[in-house]
């Protein structure tokens, strides 16, 4: 069972509990619910990332390879600006 804790920050920067409840099961439903899905956001967040980086790293090689940019753009989604700024 989750619990809702009030404190109250103490002068020495510390802090001090002053009350203890527990949560409604909708209440930590909830909780869980949002605790979920900012995960899930976060994973997909970082996957995007890499895949840019391995898109970017294919676009590389294909600018050294000589390939032409309409190519390179239809291989790897890229826009033509950030072909060209490699």
């Amino acid at each position: 069972m989750m619990e809702q804790i009030t404190s109250e920050k103490q002068k020495d920067g510390s802090y001090k509990i002053i009350k203890r409840e527990p949560l409604s099961e909708a209440e930590e439903a909830k909780i869980l619910y949002e605790d979920r899905e900012k995960a899930r956001r976060d994973i997909a967040s970082m996957m995007g990332g890499a895949r840019k980086e391995e898109r970017l790293e294919i676009a590389r090689n294909a600018v050294e390879m000589g390939l032409d940019v309409n190519l390179i753009i239809k291989l790897t989604g890229l826009s033509r600006e950030e072909i060209e700024s490699l």
